[in-house]
Order: structure tokens, then C-alpha cells, then sequence
């Protein structure tokens, strides 16, 4: 097979190929990696890649926007702890393949065995991680680094009893975190947190993941926990199954902080589902009242598909939106949802909706609509 043209250099000025432009030149180096075809004796090219992520990290510099790509297929056994060390800040390795294809990163033969993070500006792009030993401490060991991202790997277990403990953990000083698109499945009675943060921290993001404990938990924790507060936060769109059916519950099963008033930042749009009868109503959900939450929502086993809201929806609100909303169409009923949570503005809202609607949508509503809608108006303004 002809070999590739490769230009080491880059091109300064950019470059384009049959009239297109090559808009994805990285500003530093790019090495490869292949477990297959590689060797550590190679230069690091498409063509001649290294065999081990470690030996690639090696080869960057930092701080100069060095990318690391691994080729599908590729994998790795890790047997102890630190086996990969990133030691170099300011470098992102992306992976290359999906499913079976994805490079893995496998950890057996001791629960120690784990990757380490000890410089900043680490990112990682679409790896898999498997827990292949009793009980593995930590995946994945984040130091006191300023800035990290994890976006779109998969953590997962070999069986029920070769499993992670803690799939991520940060040290104390840790901080710009990015946890974002990310699969989590636990299938052993012994997993706990999903992230795990030693001590307070500033600047996370959590957005997009999955995170699945897959049997009853010896000892339930939340999926995300910080030992300490947690500020300028973003917790967005995750979605968390536990299946725990005993009423073991605890507190703060989305988010579990050790000061909880302390924190800031917003938690919105987030599902979670558990099988205990009462959990979604009797436990703090997300344990971090410091923080502004909008329309997060959680089940139980004996929840409706809607499950609970959190915050609570205002009822008296809710019931003029039923009202106005099930007869109209559906670009009718954009206008209709926009009516207000404030206690200040509910009677204002109450009367102005129902005096637009009604002659804006006539024919729409029926007499019997507009006179429940009246009747509404007056138990609002009675409160």
C-alpha cells in the first residue's frame, strides 16, 4: 500500500486539498497510536504509530496544543497504579472508532491499577474503560490540576464482581472540570460514586451523562459527590437510574454534597429514576440548596412516567394552564405555556391570559372551557 503524505511541519499559512480547505490543522504536534500495528521504536506517524499511550505522552510538549490519537481497535491493560501518567499539561487525546471499535483501556491483575492526571489542560475524546479486577479503587485519578475534560467515554464492569469502586476522583484543588457525554454503567453491589470530588471545588461542569447502578448497592452514595461545596456549577441534562428497592435511599443521589448551603450555580433539566417506593418525594434529590434548580425531575417505583418535579410546580398555576391549554392547537399552545411561577404576578397572569385567549381564540374554546377559566381566575385571586 502506498504510504501517506506526511507533512511534519504543518503548514503555517493553511492549506487546501482539491479546492477545500483543511480547516482541522491542530496548533501543535500529532502522534499516533495503535496496540496493533504500533511500536514504541516508530516514529508516532499515521503510518508507523507507537504501540502505548504512556510512551506518546512522553513524546509531547507542553502547553503547545499536542494531540495524541488512538487508532480504533486499540487497547491497553493496565496492571498498576499510575500505569498511564498524564504528566504533560495542555495536551487532548481523541480516539478514534465506536463500540467494539472504541480504544479501551483496560484495568486488571490489582484494585489499584488506575490512569493518573497530574498536569493541567487534560482532555480526553471517546476512550473506554473497563473494570476487569474486584473492586478497582479509581479509574481514572485527577490531581490538584486546573482544568480537565472527559467528553463522550464509557465506564464499565467486566461482570458483577470485577467492577469499579470510583470511576473519576479529583484531589483537593482541583479545578474547571468538564465531565460532559459520558456513559456510566455499574453492575456490582460495591459501586459508588460515578465522580468523586476529595474536597470543595470550583468550576465543574456536568452535562449529558448517563449513569446506570444496575443492581442494589451495599452502601448507596450519589452518582455525584463532592466532599465539600461545589461552586459555579453546571449540572445539565444527565439522567441517573439507581436500582435500589429497599428504602436505603440517601440524600442527594444526583448530587451529594458535604455543604450543601455553601454551593452555587444552577442544576437543571436533569432526570432521575430509583426504585425505593418514597425516595423522589422524602430525600434530598440533589443535595446542594445553595444552587438555583429549574425543572429537574425524579421517579420512584410507585411514581406516575412524569415522575416529580424538583422544584415542585406551582399547582395553582398549573391549573390554569390545564384549563387554556388541552383545546388549543399547538402553535397555540406555545403561547399558552408562557405563564409565570411567581406568586407576585399569578393573579395578573390569571386574568390577562384568560381576557387575551378568549378573544384571540374564538371558536377554539368552548363555553364550558371559558367559564372553568373564569371560575380559576376567581380562586387565584381569592389567594
Amino acid at each position: 500500500m502506498a504510504r501517506i503524505s506526511n507533512f511534519t511541519g504543518g503548514f503555517p499559512n493553511g492549506l487546501t486539498v482539491k479546492n477545500l480547505p483543511v480547516l482541522n490543522m491542530p496548533s501543535g504536534d500529532v502522534f499516533w497510536v495503535d496496540s496493533a500495528a504500533g511500536s514504541n521504536s516508530y516514529g508516532g506517524t499515521f503510518d508507523k504509530p507507537y504501540a502505548t499511550l504512556d510512551f506518546a505522552i512522553g513524546r509531547t510538549t507542553a502547553n503547545h496544543g499536542d494531540e495524541i490519537h488512538l487508532k480504533p481497535g486499540h487497547a491497553e491493560t493496565l496492571t498498576a497504579a499510575s500505569d498511564i501518567d498524564f504528566d504533560v499539561a495542555g495536551i487532548t487525546v481523541i480516539g478514534h472508532g465506536y463500540g467494539t471499535n472504541r480504544p479501551t483501556f483496560t484495568f486488571g491483575t490489582a484494585d489499584t491499577a488506575s490512569i493518573v492526571v497530574d498536569a493541567a489542560g487534560t482532555t480526553l475524546y471517546n476512550l473506554e474503560f473497563v473494570a476487569n479486577f474486584l473492586s478497582v479503587a479509581e479509574l481514572i485519578d485527577v490531581g490538584a490540576v486546573a482544568g480537565f475534560g472527559l467528553y463522550g467515554c464509557r465506564f464499565s464492569d467486566s461482570s458483577s464482581t470485577l467492577n469499579w469502586v470510583q470511576a473519576v476522583t479529583f484531589a483537593s484543588g482541583a479545578s474547571d472540570i468538564h465531565i460532559v457525554g459520558n456513559i456510566g454503567l455499574a453492575t456490582a453491589v460495591t459501586a459508588g460514586q460515578f465522580v468523586h470530588c476529595e474536597a470543595a471545588t470550583d468550576d465543574i461542569e456536568f452535562v449529558g451523562n448517563h449513569v446506570t447502578y444496575q443492581v442494589a448497592q451495599t452502601a448507596e452514595v450519589g452518582a455525584f459527590h463532592v466532599a465539600g461545596a461545589v461552586t459555579n456549577l453546571r449540572m445539565l441534562h444527565n439522567y441517573i437510574a439507581n436500582q435500589e428497592p429497599d428504602g436505603a435511599a440517601v440524600a442527594g443521589n444526583g448530587l451529594d454534597t458535604d455543604a450543601a448551603a455553601a454551593c452555587t450555580g444552577v442544576i437543571a433539566h436533569n432526570f432521575l429514576a430509583h426504585l425505593d417506593a418514597t425516595w423522589a418525594i422524602a430525600d434530598v434529590v440533589f443535595d446542594a440548596t445553595g444552587c438555583k434548580l429549574f425543572e429537574n425531575q425524579a421517579g420512584d417505583a410507585v411514581t406516575d412516567v412524569a415522575g416529580n418535579f424538583i422544584p415542585a410546580a406551582d399547582t395553582a398555576t398549573c391549573w390554569l394552564a390545564a384549563a387554556i391549554y388541552g383545546p388549543l392547537s399547538n402553535e397555540h399552545k406555545v403561547i399558552a405555556t408562557h405563564i409565570a411561577w411567581n406568586d407576585t404576578w399569578r393573579v395578573k397572569l390569571a386574568r390577562g391570559v384568560y381576557w387575551m385567549l378568549t378573544p384571540l381564540f374564538k371558536g377554539l374554546l368552548n363555553e364550558a372551557t371559558v367559564g372553568g377559566m373564569q371560575a380559576i381566575v376567581d380562586k387565584v385571586e381569592e389567594r
